[in-house]
């Protein structure tokens, strides 16, 4: 896909959109990948959810999301327990006239990377939920016909965009990343598998505890105990899907002592334990290949 450049601005048309709670098992686009013009962003409300990309996969939990460009072949899974998921899809359109100029797009990295053609698919954590928030009042919109919803549900999009744009921006922004964060970020890296405090890494990077915090939250987007619980639990993952280890040997391995830690952080992003995040993962894995459900068997708003 590339937008309209020629066009005096560019303007974003809704193609589909629904909000929806998928049953355990549910599965699409395993056997035929999706693939179509729109640009599509998927949300997890509530449960979890395996999507599949770009002969790629990851399974996220709450407030988790992936955004998927155009033609990019796409499916998902949903393990037992089920997840509530928001859908919408878009297409960038001439407009001659509410709209944002076609130089923003090609001279903006985030927007040149999201809208234009060959861009890469991008999974997100919606920490300070800002995301659901728009994609919430862009369904709300679109739940009917009023007047000046022509209007309003493009302005609505682009924010949500812009907001996709943004944490893309913060987690590609390496180059421009202040010495002390990256120092910070291998730091916790190399020893998340024991206890850390933030008055330790302060400590390494060679500033203050207090503008250590300020500045991490500034370049990264989260706290530096979120970003050492997103490392943490990427490879609790890891560790539960590849290898027989014992719970409690997973949460000493990753730095959490207790095992009720590692129950904890997962409830919180998965809706489920530990031990019920393997076996699903596992069963999964199973019936991946096996197991397509009609895309029909959800509510579809899909506009032609």
């Amino acid at each position: 896909m590339t937008p309209p450049l020629a066009s005096s601005q560019i303007s974003l048309a809704p193609t589909y959109h629904y909000r929806w709670h998928f049953p355990g098992g549910y599965t699409f686009g395993l056997e035929q990948p999706d693939r179509h013009a729109s640009v599509e962003i998927m949300y997890v409300q509530e449960g979890a959810c395996t999507f599949y990309y770009a002969e790629q996969s990851a399974t996220v939990g709450k407030g988790s999301y992936i955004y998927l460009p155009a033609y990019c072949p796409h499916g998902h899974a949903v393990p037992e327990g089920g997840c509530q998921l928001m859908n919408i899809e878009f297409l960038p359109v001439a407009a001659g006239g509410l709209g944002v100029p076609p130089a923003l797009v090609t001279k903006e990295a985030p927007f040149r990377h999201l809208l234009t053609r060959h861009a890469d698919a991008y999974l997100g954590t919606d920490e300070e939920l800002v995301i659901a928030s728009a994609m919430e009042r862009i369904l709300d919109e679109m739940a009917g016909r009023r007047w000046g919803q022509d209007t309003l549900v493009p302005c609505l999009l682009w924010e949500l965009l812009t907001r996709i744009a943004r944490q893309w921006h913060t987690s590609h922004q390496h180059e421009c990343e202040s010495p002390q964060i990256t120092r910070a970020k291998e730091f916790l890296a190399q020893h998340m598998h024991r206890p850390v405090t933030m008055a330790m890494v302060a400590r390494h990077v060679g500033v203050s505890r207090t503008y250590f915090q300020r500045i991490f939250i500034r370049e990264v987007g989260m706290t530096p105990k979120a970003f050492l619980n997103q490392l943490r639990l990427q490879h609790a993952q890891a560790l539960l899907t590849r290898t027989d280890l014992s719970i409690a040997h997973i949460a000493q391995r990753i730095g959490l002592g207790h095992p009720q830690f590692l129950h904890l952080l997962f409830q919180r992003h998965f809706a489920m334990t530990p031990g019920e995040y393997r076996r699903q993962m596992r069963a999964t894995a199973l019936i991946a290949p096996a197991v397509k459900a009609s895309p029909e068997s959800a509510t579809s708003n899909r506009e032609v």
